[in-house]
C-alpha cells in the first residue's frame, strides 16, 4: 500500500544514547527506558535508547513521534477502507473485540470482574457516540505505534509492522504510545505525564489537526487501549511469560476503572 510507505522528512534529533545488540538480541534495560529500533542500511545493528528519567530528551522525542503519526494519517486520509474495520468501538471494546474480550476473565475475582465490565461499557458507549458524531475522525490507522515500532534510519524516522493497521480512531494512534509513557510514569507526579501528553499532542498538530473534541476521547480512547491489550493479553494465556503480564494489566485496569466513590 503506497500509504504505507517509510516516511520521509521526520528527522531524528541528536539526543538518543545508542547501545548495540549481539545476534539480534536486545539488552536488558530499566523499565524507565523506552527504545527505537536502529538500522544501517536494512541490518539491525541496536537500539537507541531514550530514558524517561531525561525529561526534555523524551519531551523532544514525544514530538518527533507524533509528527510522524500525522504524516501517516496524511498519507491515508480520505482513502475507503473496506475491509480490516478493525479500531472502531465494536472492534476496539464491543462484544467481540478485534484482540478478545475481557468478559469472564481467569484469575479475577468476581466484584473485579463487574469493574473490568463495567469499565468496558462505559468506554464502549462513550466511543459509539463519538463516533456517530464525528466519522471525519476515523481513518486509516496504524494501530500499533508504540515505540518498538519505529525505526531509525540515517537520522530519519519511520514506522514499521503495520500488521494491525486498519480503519479506527486517529486519535487512537496517540493513545498507543501515550499509554506506554503513562505505564512507565506510574509512580511519578501526574503533572510529568501531562507534560508528555502535551508534547505528543504538539507533535501532531504540526502535521494534522487536533481540536476539542479530539481532546476529549482521547482519555477514553486510552481506556480502550487499556482494555484491548488485556483481552490481548488473555487470548494468550498459554504463553508463561504473558500469563505473567496479563497479571499486572489485569490489576491496572480494575485500579483504572474502580468508581473512585
Amino acid at each position: 500500500m503506497l500509504e504505507l510507505k517509510t516516511l520521509e522528512g521526520a528527522h531524528a534529533r541528536p539526543f538518543v544514547d545508542p547501545f548495540y545488540v549481539k545476534n539480534g538480541k536486545r539488552p536488558c534495560a530499566r523499565d524507565s527506558d523506552l527504545f527505537f529500533l536502529a538500522l544501517e542500511g536494512s541490518k539491525l545493528v541496536g537500539c537507541v535508547r531514550y530514558c524517561i528519567e531525561n525529561e526534555t530528551s523524551m519531551l523532544r522525542t514525544m514530538m518527533v513521534d507524533s509528527e510522524l503519526i500525522g504524516r501517516l494519517h496524511k498519507r491515508g486520509r480520505g482513502r475507503q477502507i473496506v475491509e480490516r474495520r478493525y479500531w472502531t468501538a465494536d472492534g476496539l471494546v464491543g462484544t467481540s473485540p478485534k484482540f478478545g474480550s475481557v468478559e469472564r476473565l481467569p484469575e479475577v475475582s468476581p466484584p473485579d470482574q463487574k469493574i473490568i465490565s463495567r469499565g468496558r461499557r462505559s468506554t464502549y458507549d462513550r466511543l459509539r457516540r463519538f463516533e456517530a458524531a464525528f466519522p471525519d475522525k476515523q481513518g486509516l490507522i496504524h494501530a500499533d505505534l508504540h515505540f518498538g515500532n519505529v525505526l531509525l534510519s540515517e537520522g530519519r524516522m519511520a514506522a514499521i509492522d503495520f500488521d494491525d493497521c486498519g480503519l479506527g480512531f486517529l486519535a487512537y494512534d496517540l493513545a498507543v504510545p501515550l499509554m506506554s509513557v503513562e505505564a512507565r510514569l506510574s509512580k511519578k507526579p501526574r503533572g510529568e505525564f501531562l507534560s508528555f501528553r502535551a508534547a505528543l499532542i504538539e507533535g501532531y498538530v504540526r502535521e494534522s489537526t487536533w481540536d476539542d473534541d479530539d481532546e476529549k476521547i482521547l482519555d477514553s480512547l486510552m481506556d480502550a487501549r487499556q482494555l484491548a491489550m488485556l483481552g490481548w493479553l488473555n487470548s494468550r494465556s498459554d504463553n508463561p511469560r504473558l500469563r505473567k503480564v496479563f497479571t499486572t494489566a489485569a490489576a491496572r485496569a480494575i485500579e483504572r476503572f474502580r468508581d473512585p466513590s
